[in-house]
């Protein structure tokens, strides 16, 4: 099944108009070249290697371009990794003591920095709503996965 019947009509509009302007020559399709530019003018400086790197994970059946469903995937799979990379600089913000999980004494300090004061119970109940292996703590899945839910 396509990826683009699963967007809605407005999702799918927004993603052909950006296509299309990639699509310099029209053809239906982003070629090599045409990504290249496309990279550029979103302020990238990538070289013909990492061009050519993306275009083959993206071009999923082989034909040396991107048609609209390969585009839609790449784009899609590109915000997922800059949403990973978010999730990982905060937990690594909210983890001080650099233990690889998260206990509610942090929380409770990054909460204060945002200009929330929690109590102490307030705090625990966070971490044991994201804490799926009991083990009081919070660790790097566990806090992806409710920072997603």
């Amino acid at each position: 099944m396509a990826i683009s019947s699963k967007l809605s009509d407005e999702q799918l509009a927004e993603f052909k108009k950006v296509f299309a302007e990639f699509d310099k020559d029209s053809s239906g399709s982003i070629s090599k070249e045409e990504f290249g530019a496309a990279l550029k003018k979103c302020g990238f400086e990538p070289s013909q290697e990492e061009v050519d790197a993306l275009m083959k994970a993206a071009d999923s059946d082989g034909g040396g371009t991107l048609d609209l469903d390969e585009f839609i995937s790449l784009v899609i799979r590109v915000n997922i990794a800059i949403l990973q990379a978010k999730l990982v600089a905060a937990f690594k913000a909210i983890d001080t003591d650099g233990s690889g999980y998260i206990v509610a004494s942090e929380i409770g300090a990054a909460m204060k920095t945002l200009g929330y004061n929690l109590t102490e119970d307030q705090t625990k109940q966070l971490v044991q709503a994201a804490d799926a292996d009991g083990d009081g703590k919070m660790s790097m899945e566990e806090f992806v996965r409710i920072m997603l839910a």
